[in-house]
């Protein structure tokens, strides 16, 4: 459950983001994007770090 939170929170920053480029705000937007996609990446590297630790044994 708590990362399907996490999900839904990352999607809706990203309709923010999008809105809000859609809107004029081009560097609010940006940076807004720089950082989910910062965090993004840390999820990716997280779950496949954890794939690896499972498929090992």
């Amino acid at each position: 459950m708590k990362t399907l939170h996490k999900d839904r929170i990352l999607a809706a920053l990203i309709i923010f983001a999008i809105v809000l480029f859609i809107s004029g705000k081009y560097t609010i937007s940006t940076a807004l994007f720089a950082i989910l996609v910062i965090f993004l990446n840390i999820k990716i590297s997280r779950n496949r770090f954890k794939a690896e630790e499972l498929s090992c044994d």
